[in-house]
């Protein structure tokens, strides 16, 4: 499939999407600070979730609770982390150009007079809903990609770029994951 996108890229860039309206440097620089300004504050907050509860033993008794969250966390600033951090940006990649140039493209021209916010709630729910897996502990993870799914498709909408929308995915997965679940995902694959 990633081929076939790779490989049809060229076209869905001139027929789809047509040629950007504000110049590169504009949207680069908007692209990164806005998606700069929807990392760091979640991000922020799980860092102080991740101490608050290892601190507190909030794990433990969350466990219990959330199946997603484990008893025993895993280590905030380990290597097992920043290797998690740096494999998951190509897959950040993929879902982001999947999702945001390659099917918020193809509502966009399945329902040319939509509104770039409507095309972008749905892409972020439907990319949001990939990541249900039918048990309890997907649920947070869904609702947290739903909400950044909207914001990265508009994102992707007006300035056209994918690496800051993967670097952002990558930085808030990973945070996420070890520090608010306690989970490392690097010894789960």
């Amino acid at each position: 499939m990633l081929g076939f996108i790779g490989f049809t890229a060229h076209e869905t860039r001139a027929r789809v999407w047509g040629p950007p309206e504000s110049p590169n440097f504009d949207r680069v620089r908007r692209c990164a600070l806005s998606m700069f300004l929807l990392t760091v504050p979640p991000v922020f907050l799980f860092l102080i979730f991740g101490f608050a509860a290892r601190y507190f033993g909030l794990f433990a008794l969350l466990h219990n609770n959330f199946p997603g969250i484990t008893a025993q966390p895993a280590s905030m600033f380990g290597w097992r982390f920043f290797a998690t951090l740096v494999l998951y940006l190509p897959w950040a990649l993929v879902q982001q150009t999947l999702f945001q140039f390659y099917l918020l493209g193809r509502l966009r021209a399945l329902l040319p007079y939509a509104h770039p916010f409507f095309l972008s709630i749905l892409t972020g729910v439907l990319y949001g809903l990939v990541h249900l897996r039918g048990n309890l502990a997907s649920v947070g993870v869904t609702a947290v990609t739903i909400i950044g799914g909207i914001f990265w498709s508009y994102s992707y909408y007006r300035d056209r770029y994918v690496l800051p929308l993967a670097i952002s995915h990558a930085l808030l997965g990973s945070t996420f994951y070890y520090w608010v679940y306690g989970r490392d995902l690097l010894r789960e694959f």
